[in-house]
C-alpha cells in the first residue's frame, strides 16, 4: 500500500531527474514543499563523498568489549610476534575479563614487514572482523596466536600467498567461522595493485600505529600515552596490580 512518505520520496526522485545539474547545488526549488525539500537536502548529503584520501568512519582499534570504563589500554600487536603473543594471551586469557567495565581494551594491528606473512595474518583477522564482528576478532586472534609457529619464516618460505591465506581460513572454519566468505575477502579485486576488500582498513591500522610512533611490538598506551612498563613477561597478577591502581586513581 503506498504511503504518504513513499508518495514524498516518489515526488522528490521525479523532480530531481527532471531538474538541470546545476539545481542540485543551489537552494532547493521554491516548488518543493517542507517534506521534499528536507528529503531532497538529506539525499544530497548521503550522495556527497568527502574530498581528500579516504578515512575510516569509526575508531581504529577492535575493543575487547563495549566502551566502559575510565582507563583504556591499547595493545599494539603483531599476529606473527612471539612477544605479542604472550601478551595478547595474557590479556585475553583472563585479565580483559576481570576488568570489564572497569578497562577498555583496545586491539591495534601493526605489521611488521620483515615477516611478509604478517600482513596476510592480519588481513584474515580484518576479514574475520568485518564478516563476523568484534567478539570473532578475538577469538580469531587468539586461536591464530596459539598456532602461530606453523606461520614463521620457516614455515611458509615455500608457501605461495594463496596457500597461506587457504590456511589461515582452516584457521577460521576451526573456530566456527565462514572460511569461504573470509577468502572471497582475500581474494584480489582487480589487476595490478588492487588489493582486496581488506586493504583500506589495514593501511588505516599501519598509517594509525605509525602517527602514533609504534614500532616494536607489543607496544601499550594507558589512556594516550605510551606505558614503556609494561612487558610481555607480564603475569595476570602483575596487570591486575598495575590496573587496579590506576583503576582506583580514577574514581578517588
Amino acid at each position: 500500500m503506498e504511503t504518504r512518505g513513499g508518495r514524498r520520496v516518489l515526488r522528490t526522485c521525479l523532480a530531481l531527474s527532471l531538474l538541470p545539474a546545476t539545481w542540485l547545488f543551489v537552494s532547493p526549488p521554491h516548488f518543493f514543499g517542507p517534506g521534499e525539500r528536507r528529503a531532497l537536502h538529506r539525499a544530497l548529503h548521503r550522495a556527497t563523498k568527502p574530498a581528500g584520501p579516504l578515512l575510516p568512519s569509526e575508531p581504529m582499534g577492535v575493543p575487547w568489549n563495549k566502551a566502559g570504563g575510565s582507563v583504556t589500554v591499547e595493545l599494539f600487536l603483531d599476529l606473527c610476534c612471539p612477544f605479542s603473543k604472550r601478551m595478547l594471551m595474557t590479556v585475553a586469557g583472563g585479565v580483559a575479563k576481570a576488568f570489564e567495565g572497569k578497562v577498555n581494551f583496545i586491539f591495534h594491528s601493526v605489521v611488521q614487514p620483515w615477516h611478509a606473512q604478517s600482513s596476510y595474518m592480519h588481513e584474515a583477522s580484518l576479514a574475520v572482523l568485518k564478516l563476523h564482528g568484534r567478539d570473532a576478532f578475538w577469538k580469531y586472534t587468539v586461536a591464530l596466536m596459539e598456532q602461530q609457529e606453523d606461520f614463521f619464516d620457516d614455515k611458509v618460505f615455500e608457501k605461495s600467498r594463496q596457500q597461506i591465506y587457504k590456511e589461515l581460513a582452516i584457521v577460521a572454519h576451526e573456530q566456527g567461522f565462514d572460511d569461504k566468505k573470509i577468502m572471497a575477502r582475500l581474494h584480489l579485486t582487480g589487476l595490478g595493485n588492487a588489493g582486496n576488500a581488506v586493504t583500506q582498513h589495514l593501511k588505516w591500522a599501519t598509517r594509525f600505529h605509525r602517527l602514533r610512533g609504534v614500532h616494536v611490538t607489543p607496544t601499550v598506551f594507558v589512556n594516550g600515552l605510551e606505558a614503556g612498563i609494561v612487558s610481555s613477561d607480564w603475569k595476570p597478577d602483575e596487570w591486575e596490580a598495575f590496573l587496579d591502581w590506576h583503576v582506583n586513581k580514577t574514581s578517588t
